[in-house]
């Protein structure tokens, strides 16, 4: 996958990936679902590398607003209606992009160091400590960790020197080959002290990518448990004639929707979401012409002026 993203010169930050594509009519559903969040450039097919029978596929959006509208809802997971045995699963390219190539650039990182250690008869985990120490300089050019030495060991030192990360047992105190280098603070009781290498930075313990990720699962969990407040989805609706045995009239999605209407905890967005997945053609056809701006409203008055019951003087 990362060799046609390249080849193809895919816009990572305006893309996402559909896994799960059938390539059968049933597929269709995913793809209206995506359709609703923006323009699409391009859709590019390309094996499922977790299964042989199904493929995925690349949407390529024509700007990045799409992909951030869609993020508070990834990973996203749509069954089929009519065929229970296909899920779609639906993420963000940027995510899996990242951590595809993160992983294999940290892989021939740490490789490197040990050819490296190999070759100089240097300790590997010594190399690796000084590699962080160059990282979090260049992450943070003014850091400058302040190390007690030889002070006596008290409650309030130990609170203005101490990192706030230390109680993970994280810090281990190695020795180092210069002889000046500087001691901590030594308790009470008489211990034999090492010299130590300076303490690892908070951006060390905790990088920006895992605070990225923390704080999505912080915002979709969140959108959850406001879903899971709100009332249940709306019920199928297509408008044909006959109606098909699982669908609903006309009268009995409008009463559904209007109780959705009432529910202060639903955003306008959500709301034309549930509009659109409880439709199917002919009905979905109707809503389809909507401008893109418009309100959830908007979308009822069209339904209502095709399939609302209509009453004259007779």
């Amino acid at each position: 996958m990362m060799e046609i993203i390249e080849e193809k010169g895919i816009k990572i930050p305006n893309a996402i990936l559909v896994s799960g594509i059938t390539e059968t009519e049933v597929d269709e559903e995913i793809l209206d679902f995506v359709k609703q969040y923006g323009s699409i450039t391009r859709i590019i097919s390309i094996p499922d590398p977790t299964t042989e029978s199904q493929k995925s596929l690349i949407v390529e959006y024509t700007s990045g607003l799409a992909v951030r509208n869609l993020q508070p809802l990834l990973p996203y997971v749509q069954q089929a209606r009519d065929n229970p045995d296909v899920s779609y699963h639906v993420t963000a390219l940027p995510n899996v992009y990242t951590q595809k190539m993160g992983k294999d650039v940290t892989l021939t990182y740490l490789k490197d160091l040990k050819t490296l250690a190999t070759r100089s008869g240097e300790d590997f985990a010594g190399i690796l400590k000084e590699m962080l120490s160059h990282i979090s300089e260049a992450v943070d050019p003014t850091q400058n960790p302040e190390l007690v030495v030889n002070e006596p060991h008290d409650a309030t030192s130990a609170e203005s020197v101490v990192h706030p990360m230390a109680n993970l047992n994280l810090l281990t105190q190695p020795p180092v080959t210069t002889a000046d280098a500087p001691i901590y603070s030594v308790p009470s009781k008489p211990v034999s002290v090492s010299p130590a290498t300076p303490l690892l930075s908070a951006c060390d313990l905790n990088p920006p990518e895992v605070q990225r990720v923390v704080v999505e699962h912080i915002v979709r969990t969140n959108d959850l448990v406001a879903h899971g407040s709100s009332p249940s989805r709306l019920r199928t609706f297509s408008g044909r004639t006959p109606r098909p045995p699982n669908e609903v009239d006309y009268e009995t999605w409008r009463s559904g929707a209007e109780l959705l209407f009432r529910d202060p905890t639903v955003s306008d967005f959500h709301r034309i979401r549930r509009i659109c997945e409880s439709l199917l053609p002919p009905a979905a056809d109707v809503v389809r012409s909507a401008d893109p701006m418009a309100s959830p409203s908007d979308y009822i008055q069209l339904l209502d002026s095709a399939f609302a019951t209509v009453e004259d003087g007779d």
